[in-house]
């Protein structure tokens, strides 16, 4: 009997890798926040980093949920200089429904700060208004510039 059980052990391992009834779920075009955060922390190339962001931006719920991806992106791309594109992967979620929503216009305007982009920072600051999101203590704290 224990013959059998330790044959079984040994050849189970084996036999789930050869399985077929587990699907890979994240593909390449859609990945879960927790995987991009990971790949983001090690990945250093600024255009697979802003396609690792890409792969997992689109079906986000919460503003909150991309802060920590948005901002590794956006160090990558400080990194190397790339202020276009960061001013452009910023300006392109000022299409989003959830711009009226506070948290999320101040990670825009947080991220413009990070990159060191403090006049794109300053812009989306008075631009609340514009874009129906109303002006609180939090927000005028975003911007505060220490003399």
């Amino acid at each position: 009997m224990t013959t059998l059980s330790s044959s079984l052990n040994h050849f189970l391992p084996r036999s789930r890798l050869l399985s077929t009834t587990t699907t890979a779920t994240a593909t390449s075009r859609s990945i879960s926040i927790s995987r991009a955060k990971s790949k983001l922390r090690s990945e250093h190339d600024p255009d697979k980093a802003l396609a690792v962001y890409s792969s997992v931006v689109a079906h986000l719920q919460s503003p909150v949920a991309s802060r920590y991806a948005l901002d590794l992106t956006v160090r990558r791309l400080a990194k190397s200089h790339r202020y276009f594109d960061i001013e452009s992967l910023v300006e392109s979620q000022k299409s989003d429904p959830k711009i009226t929503q506070e948290p999320f216009l101040l990670t825009l305007i947080l991220t413009y700060g990070r990159a060191g982009m403090l006049d794109q920072a300053i812009q989306n600051f008075q631009q609340l208004d514009s874009l129906g999101t109303s002006r609180s203590a939090v927000s005028s704290r975003s911007v505060r510039i220490d003399g």
